[in-house]
């Protein structure tokens, strides 16, 4: 017998938050049946997401008893039985801080199974499994549908198991062995069976369709330009992966170049090498002595995608959270063997090619021409490969992996003690001289740190490390060299921003991640100089994005990127017909509430009825208004599609389902990549899309910027502003963007952004009761 559980709660916090539904079916694989379902009072008033989450109100837990009055039902009901559920441990938790032990349980956890057994889904979240594999889930977000959904997705995936072939299933259960796994007695209990092979992976939403795209002339010459055109890109690169001058190299973003891998053949897709599986380093991986949870995991989601991957790429694969530390232990590494024995290496590109711009902004290649397309994406990658990062645990990890792999644990151990030694010194200078910042406390490396008492400490410290880690060539072995070769890296790391760091190249800091645990970064001032590096290495290059120029020839983007001042410039792309930007005038400059806004969506909403979307720049508004208008929406027939309720594969499929009669509450980092915008009409923008002055790539910027506001934060907003109503693609049927900010109509700065606008579409200054009219 197995239960399966589920239960809603006032918040997240075990020892802080209430039950207030428990829902629970006991079962067993011949079909067996108990179920066990209350409403229990919380003894609080309910906050005002729960009701919006899950349907239940304050009013309906009148009279309930407290939970703690069907305890022993409880207790009685679940037993010593496995307990089956969605992220099973979060509900473990509430019933363990409820006097519920469970010490004695076996937890199965349906999320993880699904993650081993359905590679290459989009979310993996209860709602969108079941729609997936075509479950019962009728009321979701309530204890025992999603129990039962829970019960009918486990024997769905213990099936799906029994699927899989023989080897694989024999070789699962070998390493059972090596696991304290709470499924892993499950899965041996389980044979393969032939009748319950099932097609493993889902049917792909990128289908290659004829296009008639009609590709710039222009942007086949064999010169450098800059080329200013609007997204999406896709029948582009397909046109160009056919037509460019062989040699091209294509350099894309991440997210394109997995939506397009398998939907354009003959054409060579490049990423760098340790994106790629090392089937030689999996193997070694395999053989160690034992694996805790999280490595148990992603050791089987790996044995289960090998035999289907066309390709190698990890990211096909959902490693969460912890389950990532394989990633570099399973990976391609040049450090460890030649690329030419890797199965899955990626090719020297001789023909035209297409890579992601990772590839491009690491390896540095060599191109006849080089394509950039999405500058900015480009830019991100540029910067992210030149900065710097690592924190405490990755230091003591890699000196751990030396002393498995080495012969004399002497020189291990002393370095082991001396990072200790650092790694403390670093985190007593952070709470001595962070900035106190409420939101991410941060220590910049400066020239106060440079003269600090402790920063000679750190400094000394570092000098002893590398000192003694020269004798590690008395370890140095084919099994050890390449975890030497990482630790001397991170050694370079630690040098060049604690010891003898280059102020006038890197903003260098230390910061709490988002689980408290401290982080060194480091960031480049410019960019000016690797972009550079790289366009050298081709005989032309070629960059594409839909923002490069304010209305002043791309001066802005040549002087930023320190491009050459006679560097052409092309617009491909018209006045957009199609659409209307309208800016309101009339929103109160301030107004704590924002009554004035939530009434006029409402109206807007309940006018438009669907094929709507709002982008709020934070989550704490989106959370806002999302309470205040849950219920008139839906009072309204609209159903309101949230990013408050999930991640953005489940938002995607919950708009998909009646974008007619949906509304979308959504922020700008979603928004970009969130796929349904043609059947969007309305877009509604709260606010101007400003970065965050803290952000490190605005911080390490601004730093060589003699009016970072007016260089460069300005033409950041009026870019992002545009970038988001240019996600809605341009077609035949009429669409309005509104632009709900009073800063456009009466700073004077909003100036720069009504001309930036009217150049993309026609624009117009109203009041919101015209826009009801």
């Amino acid at each position: 017998m197995f239960v399966s559980l589920d239960l809603e709660t006032t918040g997240f916090d075990p020892v802080k938050n209430k039950i207030i539904e428990f829902g629970a079916i006991k079962f067993d694989l011949d079909g067996n049946k108990e179920t066990l379902q209350f409403l229990c009072h919380p003894g609080v008033p309910l906050p005002d997401i729960i009701p919006y989450i899950t349907g239940i109100k304050d009013e309906d837990l009148e009279g309930k008893p407290p939970f703690d009055d069907k305890l022993e039902e409880v207790k009685e009901f679940i037993g010593d039985l496995p307990i089956i559920g969605h992220n099973i441990q979060f509900d473990v938790s509430f019933l363990n801080s409820n006097n519920v032990p469970t010490d004695n349980n076996p937890l199965y956890d349906t999320c993880h199974l699904a993650s081993i057994l359905l590679p290459g889904l989009s979310s993996y979240s209860l709602e969108i499994l079941t729609h997936h594999l075509q479950l019962t889930h009728e009321e979701k977000h309530r204890a025992l549908d999603d129990a039962i959904a829970a019960m009918e997705l486990f024997q769905k995936l213990a099936a799906q198991f029994q699927g899989l072939p023989e080897e694989t299933i024999k070789e699962i259960h070998q390493l059972c062995k090596k696991t304290s796994w709470p499924l892993k007695d499950f899965l041996k209990s389980l044979s393969h069976d032939e009748s319950k092979k099932q097609e493993a992976t889902p049917p792909s939403e990128n289908e290659d369709k004829k296009s008639d795209y009609q590709i710039e002339k222009s942007i086949l010459k064999d010169e450098s330009a800059l080329h200013e055109i609007l997204p999406p890109y896709n029948d582009l690169i397909k046109e160009l992966s056919k037509k460019a001058n062989p040699g091209t190299l294509i350099s894309i973003p991440n997210q394109t170049f997995y939506d397009l891998k398998e939907s354009i053949e003959g054409t060579p897709f490049l990423d760098c090498p340790h994106k790629y599986v090392s089937e030689k380093r999996f193997e070694i991986f395999k053989e160690k002595e034992s694996f805790d949870n999280e490595e148990f995991i992603s050791l089987l989601k790996t044995i289960v995608w090998l035999p289907q991957t066309k390709t190698g790429l990890l990211n096909e694969i959902a490693f969460f959270r912890e389950e990532k530390k394989i990633m570099n232990q399973i990976c391609i590494d040049a450090n460890f063997f030649p690329l030419a024995e890797e199965k899955f290496a990626p090719k020297e590109p001789t023909a035209t090619s297409i890579c992601t711009h990772q590839y491009v902004t690491e390896l540095k290649p060599e191109a006849k021409s080089l394509v950039i397309i999405d500058f900015e994406k480009f830019t991100e990658s540029l910067h992210f490969t030149n900065s710097k990062f690592t924190k405490g645990e990755f230091l003591l990890s890699e000196i751990q992996l030396i002393q498995e792999n080495a012969d004399k644990t002497e020189i291990p151990e002393l370095l082991k003690s001396k990072a200790e030694m650092l790694i403390g010194l670093i985190e007593n200078y952070f709470e001595k001289y962070n900035d106190q910042d409420s939101f991410k406390r941060r220590a910049f490396i400066d020239n106060f740190y440079l003269s600090s008492k402790e920063a000679q400490n750190i400094k000394d410290t570092i000098s002893s490390l590398i000192e003694i880690s020269k004798d590690l060539v008395e370890i140095k072995s084919e099994k050890s060299l390449g975890y030497l070769k990482i630790w001397k890296k991170s050694l370079e790391t630690l040098d060049k921003t604690l010891r003898s760091p280059d102020l006038e190249k890197e903003l260098i800091w230390l910061e709490e991640d988002f689980s408290k645990v401290l982080v060194l970064r480091s960031a480049p001032l410019s960019l000016a100089e690797p972009l550079k590096e790289i366009t050298d290495k081709s005989e032309n290059y070629k960059i594409l994005h839909e923002n490069l120029d304010l209305n002043d020839d791309c001066t802005n983007t040549r002087a930023l990127y320190k491009l050459p001042s006679d560097l052409k410039f092309y617009k491909d792309y018209p006045m957009r017909e199609d659409l209307e930007v309208f800016v309101t005038e009339d929103v109160p400059a301030y107004e704590p509430n924002e009554q004035t806004i939530i009434k006029f969506i409402k109206d807007y909403c309940s006018l438009k009825k669907g094929k709507t979307a709002v982008i709020f720049n934070s989550r704490k508004k989106l959370e806002q208004f999302t309470l205040a208008l849950g219920e008139p929406l839906k009072a309204a027939g609209i159903t309101l599609v949230s990013q408050l309720t999930g991640s953005l594969g489940k938002l995607k499929e919950q708009f998909k389902k009646d974008p007619e009669n949906s509304v979308l509450f959504i922020t700008p980092n979603f928004w970009s990549n969130f796929t349904e915008q043609k059947d969007i009409t309305n877009l509604l923008i709260h606010k101007i899309p400003f970065d965050p002055p803290s952000d490190p790539f605005i911080v390490s910027t601004s730093k060589n910027l003699e009016d970072p506001w007016n260089e460069f934060q300005i033409p950041r907003a009026i870019f992002g502003l545009k970038k988001l109503i240019n996600r809605i693609p341009n077609s035949d049927s009429a669409k309005e963007a509104i632009i709900m900010d009073p800063r456009i109509s009466k700073k004077a700065y909003g100036a720069q952004f009504v001309d930036n606008l009217a150049s993309t579409a026609t624009i117009k200054i109203v009041n919101l009761a015209s826009l009801l009219a």
